[in-house]
Protein backbone atom coordinates (compact mmCIF):
# COMPACT_ATOMS: atom_id res chain seq x y z
CA UNK A 1 0.00 0.00 0.00
CA UNK A 2 1.60 3.67 -0.66
CA UNK A 3 -0.64 6.50 0.68
CA UNK A 4 -0.39 10.32 0.43
CA UNK A 5 -3.00 10.87 2.75
CA UNK A 6 -4.26 14.49 1.85
CA UNK A 7 -6.68 15.88 -0.25
CA UNK A 8 -5.74 15.53 -3.74
CA UNK A 9 -3.04 12.65 -2.57
CA UNK A 10 -2.77 9.32 -4.15
CA UNK A 11 -3.11 5.79 -3.00
CA UNK A 12 -2.64 2.32 -4.51
CA UNK A 13 -2.61 -0.96 -3.02
CA UNK A 14 -1.66 -4.35 -5.09
CA UNK A 15 -2.12 -7.80 -4.29
CA UNK A 16 -2.92 -10.99 -4.99
CA UNK A 17 -6.31 -12.73 -4.88
CA UNK A 18 -7.73 -15.89 -3.31
CA UNK A 19 -6.87 -17.60 -6.68
CA UNK A 20 -3.38 -16.28 -7.17
CA UNK A 21 -4.23 -13.31 -9.70
CA UNK A 22 -2.74 -10.41 -9.03
CA UNK A 23 -4.54 -7.23 -8.94
CA UNK A 24 -4.11 -3.33 -8.13
CA UNK A 25 -6.69 -0.59 -6.91
CA UNK A 26 -5.85 3.35 -6.77
CA UNK A 27 -7.42 6.17 -6.59
CA UNK A 28 -7.43 9.70 -4.85
CA UNK A 29 -8.16 11.24 -1.91
CA UNK A 30 -11.33 13.49 -2.12
CA UNK A 31 -12.60 13.90 1.01
CA UNK A 32 -10.02 13.57 4.92
CA UNK A 33 -12.27 14.36 7.67
CA UNK A 34 -10.86 12.98 10.87
CA UNK A 35 -12.40 10.65 12.68
CA UNK A 36 -15.65 11.18 10.64
CA UNK A 37 -15.37 10.48 7.07
CA UNK A 38 -12.67 9.01 4.43
CA UNK A 39 -13.67 9.63 0.73
CA UNK A 40 -11.36 8.42 -2.32
CA UNK A 41 -11.27 7.51 -5.96
CA UNK A 42 -11.85 4.14 -6.91
CA UNK A 43 -10.32 2.42 -10.04
CA UNK A 44 -8.84 -1.34 -10.83
CA UNK A 45 -7.03 -3.70 -13.59
CA UNK A 46 -9.55 -5.96 -13.43
CA UNK A 47 -12.67 -6.13 -15.61
CA UNK A 48 -13.53 -3.89 -18.27
CA UNK A 49 -10.71 -1.35 -18.83
CA UNK A 50 -11.52 2.11 -19.35
CA UNK A 51 -14.32 2.88 -17.19
CA UNK A 52 -14.15 6.14 -15.42
CA UNK A 53 -13.48 6.02 -11.52
CA UNK A 54 -15.76 5.08 -9.05
CA UNK A 55 -16.14 7.13 -5.95
CA UNK A 56 -15.85 5.89 -2.01
CA UNK A 57 -17.24 7.65 0.83
CA UNK A 58 -16.62 5.46 4.41
CA UNK A 59 -18.42 7.82 7.33
CA UNK A 60 -18.09 6.34 11.02
CA UNK A 61 -20.37 7.49 13.63
CA UNK A 62 -20.21 7.30 17.50
CA UNK A 63 -23.29 4.45 19.07
CA UNK A 64 -23.54 4.06 22.43
CA UNK A 65 -22.51 0.63 21.42
CA UNK A 66 -19.35 1.17 19.47
CA UNK A 67 -18.89 2.38 15.73
CA UNK A 68 -21.69 2.43 12.99
CA UNK A 69 -19.71 2.21 9.71
CA UNK A 70 -21.54 3.14 6.65
CA UNK A 71 -19.96 2.33 3.10
CA UNK A 72 -20.72 3.95 0.20
CA UNK A 73 -19.73 2.68 -3.29
CA UNK A 74 -21.00 4.56 -6.30
CA UNK A 75 -20.55 5.90 -9.85
CA UNK A 76 -20.51 2.60 -11.75
CA UNK A 77 -21.82 2.73 -15.27
CA UNK A 78 -23.54 -0.99 -14.99
CA UNK A 79 -25.63 -2.96 -12.84
CA UNK A 80 -23.15 -5.86 -12.62
CA UNK A 81 -20.24 -3.83 -12.09
CA UNK A 82 -21.71 -1.90 -8.89
CA UNK A 83 -22.99 -5.85 -7.88
CA UNK A 84 -19.42 -7.06 -7.73
CA UNK A 85 -18.19 -4.98 -5.96
CA UNK A 86 -21.17 -4.55 -3.46
CA UNK A 87 -20.15 -8.56 -3.24
CA UNK A 88 -16.52 -7.30 -2.54
CA UNK A 89 -17.43 -5.25 0.11
CA UNK A 90 -19.45 -7.31 1.74
CA UNK A 91 -16.66 -9.90 1.98
CA UNK A 92 -14.43 -7.29 2.97
CA UNK A 93 -16.74 -5.52 5.92
CA UNK A 94 -17.17 -9.46 7.56
CA UNK A 95 -13.28 -9.49 7.68
CA UNK A 96 -13.30 -6.49 9.55
CA UNK A 97 -16.24 -7.20 11.50
CA UNK A 98 -14.11 -10.82 12.34
CA UNK A 99 -10.90 -8.85 13.06
CA UNK A 100 -12.93 -6.51 15.71
CA UNK A 101 -14.84 -9.00 17.28
CA UNK A 102 -13.51 -10.00 21.41
CA UNK A 103 -11.45 -13.13 21.29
Amino acid sequence: MESDLRVGGKWRTEGKSADGKRFAVWGEYTRIEPPKALGFTWNHDWGQSGLPPTNVLIELTATSLGTHVALTHSGFTSAPDRDSHNQGWQRVLAWLNSYLQPR
